[in-house]
């Protein structure tokens, strides 16, 4: 192999390197992203198998990058940056003792997770981030067994890519084969084991406490649901005495008030009102601060007013009370009705810590609260820091993931306690509504907390077991392999420089077999032996000749060469191979000398990267040649473009390009092409586009000479939409002027290259005759457009729409502005379709120039037809920024203009032509984004 292949392989296996190493890192962190969790935060991660793999075939330094970016991924699992000191240190470990010392890596990985790696867990986990000494261990034998179980599988892979092509890599040998395949077959069932058993153990202990959660909710509801009833029972009992507080002996009332208190102690008091909401028994009599109750009012209550306004028995909302000690107060009302009108009330207080007693004995020593809650607000709780009007919020920052049958489960936010800790925050939360009180409902919260340790104990037990496992079966492992690799070792030391030995004629001892595969590999290596000799000898002869046919080969290729660079040289350009390889790199095999000129760069410089070409073209046409490139390697279809280069010495220059495309075996696209310097063709086209330039303004500057001030402001009107029209001639004439120079140079390069035969030249005088042609009709169609009106006629909208549209398509095309149309039905109207053309002219002028004014990107003009009280109308709908509300009274006046360089009479001459002319109107406003002009005249007959 010559220097410039050696080069040319050596870049593209380091072009591969860097693309295989960048492939393992993504996927060492997509290993690390999809993590499989054996419960809440204590996960299995997998980027160290991808990790190990950088280890193994770019070194240490490479693996520990590979390892810092693939962890960062663990930051955000469990929102701490430990993970990534232990597994970079796990790489730098290991990979030193494999690297430098020889040790296997599996078992340098093995000696870093049962010395310095549980250590460094146990510092980090348990000291710096407070964790508990069941969750650090927890930790410890997780992360260490999934380590080594990710450097078994990388072993694996490793192996499996020796197989492949790579000469660069050593092949894996037998014992290594056997060691890895043994430890595969009794690793991945017993991690399958472990696996699914701490999920099946995960599903039974939480699905214990799903259903205690959801169970205790609706005893808890119906144990409320019983209290309230009791209650209201004696309330009502009370309210049955004293049906009319008017009525009744005061001291009778008192009497019965106070025993209905004694029996029902869960009453703080209660009270009797009169109909004029005024209590006329109190129990106790006494309130805490010393005063009487009785004779106090309570029609400033909202729930006294409540239960006058519906006149039935309800449980209040929780409130605030004031009678007494200020506090929370929770009541029972019944309404004292006689023949339907409200005789007074009877209001039981209920104790609220009878309430909290009672739920705290439902709950006992579970580990659970129970809140009763009335409208988001807490009534009683068990949970520490909820008292009563408080509104219930979570123990913890996080949010509720609903789960089966109504039961939630609150899953913390990384930031309450980071990674395995949070969860022992977490709770499993049911509700419950009381049926007898609108509003209320029972939240049970059933703790995680002893079933995350109950799980997390016996995991610990079972990783013990993997791991007593995991050493036997390496020991094992290693012997047996050992023992059954040792017939291929012998024979590998002894065929070490065997034909040398054959030759110099030593006496080769061959080693007894101890299976009869291995008695066949000894046989073959023997008759291997004799024959060898022979097969050298044939191999010396072949060389030669070889050799011979190779050189003849050489001259041939060269002499092709030079007929082909002579060629070449006469050529007003040069011919290439551009090449797109399957990966996306770009290469120019073969250009004649003259890419030098055409590109300032040598054949040698583009032969094995592209980029010099595509880096000198300018950048307003690099994304087009791309393109074009794109779609002619996707279709096959031939290529060809114009396009701008900016060379050093020459500056701007103009270059054609044509090439056809071919596929190669290997998915590659080649393209046979020619590129040509139309730099001078550029030029006379601009010279040409300025002569159009100046010839628009020599009209334009004749036509203002010509004007006279006394033409009435009609005269000047049409006179100043006359030169838009003839700017607009020049933009409708652009492309056939461009497209004339193409055939022009067509039929030059065609008689350059012999090719303007009968049949070409008639082809090409064709298409300049059409284009021709093409420009007449532009002409012709602006002529029309000028030519006055005798008489009123009917004629259609929408075509005078139209027609004003086509003239001033070009001009907004190019300032990239939109005219949209919006008709259900086309208008018959009644008057001169000339000049109302020319007002819908004028009206789409003053809408780009405000567009362009305003400096607004996607310009829009919108047209909209629409018949409205019996008239046609049309409105003219811009988003170029309105008109100044100062001067939307002035717009139709002379010689008023908004613009520097208006001449104040195009709005005015339209309304004079709409109003005067056809009896019509023509109206302005601002609306969202820009101006509105709305012109509506009479209907034809019989539209």
């Amino acid at each position: 192999m010559n220097t410039v292949d050696k080069t040319s392989a050596s870049t593209h296996m380091n072009i591969r390197s860097v693309v295989l190493f960048a492939l393992l890192v993504i996927a060492a962190l997509l290993g690390n992203r999809f993590k499989l969790e054996l419960f809440f935060d204590c996960d299995l991660v997998f980027g160290s198998i991808f990790v190990m793999l950088v280890v193994l075939r770019y070194g240490v330094a490479a693996g520990a990058v590979a390892s810092i970016i693939a962890s960062f991924y663990t930051l955000i699992h469990w929102n701490h940056p430990w993970a990534i000191v232990i597994f970079t240190i796990e790489v730098l470990w290991a990979g030193w003792l494999h690297k430098r010392r020889g040790w296997d890596l599996l078992l340098a990985d093995i000696f870093y997770w049962f010395s310095g790696g549980v250590v460094l867990v146990w510092l980090l986990y348990y000291n710096v981030m407070g964790f508990s000494t069941q969750s650090a261990l927890l930790v410890a034998m997780k992360q260490g067994l999934n380590g080594i179980f990710n450097t078994l599988i990388a072993l694996t892979l490793d192996l499996i890519l020796r197989r492949l092509n790579q000469p660069e890599r050593q092949l894996p040998s037998f014992r290594q084969i056997l060691f890895v395949s043994m430890l595969l077959l009794v690793m991945f069932p017993v991690f399958g084991f472990l696996y699914f058993d701490v999920r099946r153990e995960q599903k039974e202990e939480f699905g214990m406490v799903q259903e205690t959660t959801q169970r205790m909710s609706g005893r808890a509801a119906d144990i409320l649901l019983l209290w309230i009833t009791t209650n209201r029972q004696a309330i009502e009992t009370l309210a049955s005495l004293a049906s009319d507080p008017s009525t009744v002996s005061r001291s009778q009332l008192q009497r019965s008030t106070e025993n209905v208190l004694r029996i029902n102690q869960d009453f703080q008091r209660i009270i009797v009102l009169d109909r004029n909401k005024v209590a006329t028994t109190f129990s106790p009599a006494v309130l805490e601060d010393g005063s009487s109750g009785v004779g106090a009012s309570l029609a400033h209550r909202p729930f006294v007013r409540q239960l006058w306004d519906e006149g039935r028995p309800f449980v209040t909302d929780l409130f605030v009370g004031q009678l007494g000690d200020p506090g929370p107060r929770l009541t029972l009302a019944v309404p004292l009705l006689k023949e339907g009108t409200i005789q007074g009330a009877v209001v039981g207080v209920l104790d609220i810590k009878v309430l909290q007693d009672m739920l705290r004995k439902l709950i006992g020593n579970r580990p659970l609260n129970i809140t009763l809650l009335d409208h988001g607000k807490v009534i009683a709780s068990t949970r520490e820091g909820l008292t009563p009007l408080d509104m219930y919020t979570l123990p913890v920052k996080g949010r509720l993931k609903p789960l089966e049958e109504g039961v939630k489960q609150l899953v913390p936010d990384l930031k309450e306690g980071g990674s395995m800790k949070r969860w022992t925050n977490s709770y499993y939360q049911s509700e419950a509504p009381i049926s007898a009180v609108g509003g209320w409902k029972v939240v049970v919260e059933s703790s995680l907390k002893p079933s995350l340790e109950n799980i997390s104990s016996k995991t610990i037990r079972s990783l013990g077991i993997v791991a007593a496992i995991l050493l036997v079966i390496i020991a094992l492992s290693r012997l047996l392999s050992k023992y059954l690799a040792n017939i291929f070792v012998q024979l590998k030391n002894i065929t070490q420089q065997l034909p040398d030995r054959i030759v110099a004629g030593e006496t080769i001892s061959w080693p007894p077999a101890m299976v009869s595969e291995a008695e066949g590999l000894t046989a073959n290596f023997q008759q291997m032996a004799t024959t060898l000799q022979h097969h050298v000898l044939q191999m010396e002869n072949l060389t030669q000749s070889l050799e011979q046919r190779v050189e003849e080969r050489t001259t041939d290729l060269r002499r092709s060469h030079d007929l082909l660079t002579n060629l070449s040289q006469q050529l007003p350009g040069f011919i290439y191979q551009f090449v797109l390889a399957p990966d996306g790199r770009v290469s120019i095999p073969y250009a004649s000398e003259a890419i030098s000129d055409l590109f300032e760069v040598t054949p040698e410089e583009v032969r094995e990267d592209a980029a010099l070409i595509f880096n000198c073209l300018h950048p307003a046409d690099s994304e087009s040649v791309m393109a074009g490139i794109e779609e002619s390697a996707r279709t096959l279809d031939h290529w060809q473009c114009q396009f701008r280069v900016v060379l050093p010495r020459q500056g701007l220059q103009w270059r054609y390009g044509t090439a056809r495309p071919q596929r190669l075996e290997d998915g590659s696209i080649i393209w046979h092409g020619f590129v040509s310097d139309i730099t001078g063709q550029k030029n006379m086209e601009e010279q040409l586009q300025l002569l159009n330039d100046n010839l628009e303004q020599m009209v334009q500057a004749e036509v203002s000479k010509n004007r006279e001030k006394d033409q009435l402001m009609i005269t000047q009107n049409r006179q100043a939409a006359m030169g838009e029209m003839i700017g607009n001639i020049a933009h409708q004439w652009r492309q056939p002027l461009n497209a004339l120079a193409m055939v022009l140079t067509n039929i030059r390069e065609a008689h350059q290259f012999d090719e303007l035969d009968a049949d070409c030249l008639a082809q090409l005088v064709a298409d300049g005759n059409r284009l021709v042609q093409k420009m007449s009709s532009t002409i012709n169609d602006f002529r029309n457009f000028f030519m006055p009106d005798k008489e009123r006629v009917p004629f259609s909208a929408l075509t005078q729409v139209n027609e004003a549209i086509s003239l001033v398509e070009s001009s907004f095309g190019n300032d990239n502005i939109k005219i949209q149309v919006t008709s259900n039905h086309d208008l018959k109207l009644y008057g001169f379709p000339n000049e109302y053309s020319q007002v819908l002219l004028n009206l789409l002028t003053n809408a780009k120039e405000a567009i362009l004014a305003r400096g607004a990107m996607g310009g829009c003009v919108e047209i909209e037809l629409s018949e409205q009280l019996g008239k046609g109308c049309v409105t003219v709908r811009d988003n170029g920024g309105g008109i100044p509300e100062n001067a939307m009274d002035r717009i139709f006046e002379p010689y008023f203009s908004t613009k520097k360089m208006g001449t104040g009479i195009g709005l005015y001459m339209s309304k004079m032509i709409i109003e005067r002319n056809m009896n019509g109107t023509i109206s302005a406003r601002n609306v969202e984004e820009g101006a509105e002009f709305r012109v509506c005249t009479r209907l034809a007959a019989g539209s």
